[in-house]
């Protein structure tokens, strides 16, 4: 069946394959130029002129995402399929608009068909509202998702045979070593070191880094002899940069080097499972002890096993399971209440040893680094917090704004919009001079190439256009969110200074939250007195 597409405005979707990525690397390691994208540019550019059509954007995607939600310019076609601006989307193959799970699988074409669009592809048009095309694709989907799925099983086969080989296949070495093939481009500095034992600079073995590797054994020697991890780590920051180089050693970093069993020379694949999300994170949990890949002897240990063991014995011993878990909550600011200085979560201490004990809670900064923060009695810091609540409550009731009065941001709306019509108007011009670039074309006015260039110039002034659109609406959107939200604050703090003093510590924090984002806590130095200690609080409230 014929279809005829002259003149119907579309878009370029254009993203790499695994398959294209490790062509692109042959290529590269081969010293041959080549480019995935812009090789389907110039064929998805032929193709539109083979069709006829007009080409609204090109969207190339630069990460290859499994799910939609990691792909922006795949959300940007189902926004545009959406709106009903575009009548198809061009494509190298259908397996490049998504091979992911069946929901995404389901979602686009779901768009396609609610929408009515075509997919073109060099050699196909497929219309998702014909049932022969709708089988086509669904047969399509089934292949693509059963290849993707076989070629991650090869991967991770190719892993977990590796690791047991004694290779360590993680993106960057644990700290204290090097991987062989590092050597060459990161740490060639460091290959002398290696005279009597020669590196393999092709492999992925472990190689013990000659200053990390001493601090390692330190952290391990100073733990047996009886030193707290926290003070191993103020030891640690006051002679070495930390594994990353840009942030102090903490607590959990140490612990994590206390409890590998890499630095006892053995390799552990498989440890945790990692399960993708929609949302392009992670969901990790322990793998069964039978699914664990090991090779012992792997490398060079840099701790005896006997140690180890010790260490883990300790850590053990040491071991305190999260005192809130079942008990009620004791602080009205917990997770709320911040250190200015490093950002910490304050902690709040009270004193239980001495029942007798007149001693109030107290709230201090626990990172053991931070000692510009001194601690004080939480009940000034409670009714200071109150006095700013009032103070801000006062604030919103006197500002226009807050109440969706005629005001500053009145104006700015209407100047946006103002702005936002003129764009509108820019944007139907332009879109009138694509649609003529076909017009000169088929009366041989412009060359192929001078249509492709006007088409790229013309497609280039929409994608500003639009985005400068984008840009004004989701400003227009967060002036009138902003003031819906101000003004919705009033009757929120107004609730919570009336019923605060008679809620409960629970009740408390809930009401807290209501209203606020972050406390900042400062207490730079011991000023003031016991009954009047000098202290600032920084609150970030809440704009809902």
């Amino acid at each position: 069946m014929y279809i005829n597409l002259e003149g119907l405005p579309g878009v370029l979707y254009s993203r790499k394959s695994r398959k294209d990525i490790e062509a692109e690397r042959e290529a590269a390691a081969a010293g041959r130029p080549y480019d995935t994208l812009e090789k389907h540019r110039e064929e998805l550019f032929r193709m539109s002129r083979q069709y006829k059509v007009h080409v609204v954007d090109l969207l190339e995607e630069i990460v290859s995402g499994e799910y939609i939600a990691e792909r922006p310019k795949m959300q940007r076609v189902l926004e545009l399929l959406a709106e009903g601006e575009i009548r198809w989307v061009g494509v190298m193959d259908e397996d490049r608009l998504g091979r992911g799970d069946k929901i995404d699988q389901g979602r686009i074409e779901r768009a396609f068909k609610e929408s009515g669009a075509y997919i073109l592809t060099p050699g196909k048009i497929v219309d998702l509202q014909d049932e022969a095309d709708e089988l086509y694709m669904d047969y399509k989907g089934m292949g693509a998702r059963y290849e993707y799925k076989q070629t991650k099983k090869r991967l991770h086969g190719g892993r977990r045979r590796s690791a047991a080989r004694g290779n360590y296949v993680g993106a960057k070495a644990n700290y204290g070593y090097i991987k062989g093939i590092d050597f060459k481009t990161r740490y060639p500095h460091l290959i002398k070191e290696y005279v009597d034992n020669p590196i393999d600079m092709m492999n992925l073995k472990l190689y013990p880094h000659p200053e990390e590797a001493r601090y390692v054994k330190k952290i391990y020697e100073w733990f047996l002899n009886g030193v707290t991890v926290s003070d191993i780590v103020i030891r640690l920051n006051g002679l070495t940069p930390s594994p990353t180089g840009v942030t102090d050693w903490r607590y959990n970093t140490v612990h994590r080097i206390l409890k590998n069993p890499v630095y006892c020379g053995t390799i552990r694949y498989g440890n945790r499972q990692h399960t993708k999300l929609e949302t392009g994170k992670y969901r990790t949990k322990l793998s069964p002890r039978n699914k664990v890949q090991e090779a012992e002897d792997a490398h060079t240990p840099l701790v005896s096993w006997d140690d180890y063991d010790k260490v883990q014995e300790r850590i053990n011993e040491n071991y305190n399971p999260p005192i809130n878990r079942g008990k009620k909550i004791v602080n009205p600011t917990a997770t709320l209440l911040k250190c200015h200085y490093c950002g910490m979560a304050m902690s709040f201490r009270i004193y239980y040893t001495d029942p007798k004990s007149n001693r109030e809670p107290i709230i201090l900064c626990k990172n053991p680094l931070c000692n510009s923060n001194h601690a004080v009695v939480f009940r000034h810091v409670e009714e200071e917090l109150l006095r700013q609540i009032q103070n801000y409550y006062k604030s919103i009731q006197s500002d226009p704004t807050y109440r969706g009065k005629s005001g500053s941001s009145e104006d700015l709306i209407a100047n946006y919009q103002r702005q936002k019509l003129s764009i509108d108007k820019q944007m139907k011009e332009t879109r009138s001079q694509l649609d003529n670039t076909h017009d000169l074309l088929e009366k041989k006015v412009y060359t192929v190439e001078v249509f492709l260039e006007r088409q790229k110039t013309l497609t280039e002034k929409l994608g500003k256009l639009q985005e400068e659109l984008d840009a004004l609406e989701e400003s227009i959107q967060k002036e009138k969110d902003a003031v819906s939200k101000r003004t919705n604050m009033i009757p929120k703090i107004h609730h919570v200074l009336n019923v605060y003093e008679s809620a409960s510590i629970e009740e408390k924090n809930k009401l807290l939250k209501s209203i606020i984002e972050f406390i900042y806590y400062d207490k730079p130095h011991k000023g003031g007195s016991r009954k009047k200690p000098v202290f600032n609080l920084r609150v970030v409230w809440k704009t809902v």
